[in-house]
């Protein structure tokens, strides 16, 4: 049996392929790989970031609406 090295990437399922054997890429291919890799992890924190933001000003809203609602029931009494 033998064995050929088929694929190398730059840690586990980023898409920074390092070495691909039937593929040969240029050095400026290379780099704009590594940039638009970059540019999604960027945006990626980009969005994360936001949605917690989003989360957070959803939860505020919750609050304020069991606080009024607590308030009303106080009220009634």
């Amino acid at each position: 049996m033998k064995l050929r090295l088929y694929k190398i990437e730059e840690g586990l399922l980023r898409g920074n392929v390092v070495y691909n054997r039937r593929v040969v890429k240029t050095p400026l291919e290379i780099e704009t790989q590594r940039i638009e890799i970059l540019a999604k992890q960027l945006e990626k924190e980009k969005r994360k970031k936001e949605q917690e933001k989003r989360v957070r000003e959803k939860e505020r809203e919750a609050n304020k609406k069991v606080k009024l609602l607590l308030q009303s029931f106080g009220k009634c009494d």
